[in-house]
């Protein structure tokens, strides 16, 4: 299957721009229509996906450029195999074990989400609660006595 950018950074759950960079960081691993010449459209295959998906866990893990770059060309995914086709021919613990970590990294990008909504309810609060704060509130206790007199 082929890929817009804009499909493969929302499956990413990154910015065009970061994929751009990915792009050209890691473009001897990709294929040749994902880091393509100037004016040329990009285009990502299901092996640049699951290449990408790789680096991103990478980075996760704390994994430096370098390294990330160094790892990438040893996959050997062919571009037209799917990521599914090609855990298959992974021995079964370390398939189980891969599986299980897809399970985590799903788990964890939905509790993301909901984070960010969390963060951008928060967000909102504080903003109404800084409005609020701003606006001239009327004199309490001794001093509205005070005023109340004159």
């Amino acid at each position: 299957m082929i890929y817009t950018p804009a499909q493969v950074a929302a499956q990413l759950s990154i910015s065009p721009q970061t994929l751009r960079r990915w792009s050209a960081l890691w473009a001897s691993a990709l294929s040749a229509s994902a880091a393509p010449g100037p004016g040329q459209r990009r285009a990502y295959t299901d092996g640049d996906l699951a290449i990408l998906r790789h680096a991103q866990r990478m980075i996760a893990g704390g994994q430096s450029v370098a390294d990330i770059a160094a790892a990438l060309p040893a996959l050997e995914l062919d571009e037209d195999t799917p990521p599914a086709s090609a855990v298959a021919t992974i021995p079964d613990n370390t398939q189980e074990r891969f599986v299980s970590a897809l399970t985590i990294i799903a788990d964890q990008k939905a509790d993301i989400a909901r984070l960010q909504s969390d963060l951008a309810a928060l967000t909102d609060r504080l903003q109404s609660l800084e409005q609020a704060a701003q606006r001239p509130q009327p004199p309490t206790g001794i001093l509205a006595r005070i005023f109340r007199r004159r």
